[in-house]
């Protein structure tokens, strides 16, 4: 099982590390307890992590948002994302430029 804290933190090779070594997203389990109960954990890491934001890539990322969507624990995936500056792929339903976007509005009105 990979070490989330060692997984390079870019969408393509963050893809390409676990693409066919990891079929599911198991390494999300040991790193914080809200992981465990994650709706993704047994989906390819493929959906969460596209190589691109055009094509094929766009229907898994709507998939891993639906997946998202379920999930009992996106606002702390969320948080999560933010705090540990996650720079790639899908988490707590929201794509790189959405949380980017967050990020940036929650700026503005803390200013």
């Amino acid at each position: 099982m990979a070490n989330p804290a060692r997984l390079p933190h870019t969408g393509a090779g963050l893809a390409a590390t676990l693409r066919g070594t990891h079929r599911r997203m198991e390494w999300l389990r040991p790193s914080q307890g809200w992981m465990r109960g994650a709706a993704c954990v047994d989906a390819d890491p493929e959906l969460f992590f596209p190589v691109s934001n055009a094509g094929p890539a766009l229907k898994g990322r709507e998939a891993a948002k639906r997946i998202c969507g379920r999930c009992a624990v996106s606002r702390e995936c969320l948080k999560y994302s933010l705090v540990t500056g996650q720079s790639a792929g899908i988490w707590g339903g929201l794509a790189e430029e959405e949380r980017a976007e967050l990020r940036h509005s929650t700026l503005r009105t803390d200013c």
